[in-house]
């Protein structure tokens, strides 16, 4: 709902905004990790309603292999919450 609403609002304009949420997300959280972590889905979100979806693997031309982006990233992005813990 929240993305459905920031995108009826900022439209195209979006990517102007969109790193000024994670800013203010690693500002509050302490962390640009725990930030990502929260905003993710929202920043994900409202990029999909005003169809610009998976612009960052698109523009690498590899859009159809997000399940496998991620799939591939995850031990990687996981290393430094573990050496925390």
């Amino acid at each position: 709902m929240l993305a459905q609403g920031v995108s009826s609002v900022v439209g195209d304009a979006w990517p102007m905004f969109a790193p000024l949420i994670r800013a203010m997300g690693a500002f509050v959280a302490g962390s640009n990790t725990v930030s990502n972590m929260m905003f993710s889905l929202f920043q994900f979100s409202t990029a999909e309603q005003i169809g610009l979806g998976a612009a960052g693997a698109g523009t690498v031309e590899l859009a159809d292999r997000k399940h496998a982006i991620i799939r591939e990233t995850l031990i990687p992005m996981a290393i430094p919450w573990c050496r925390a813990g």
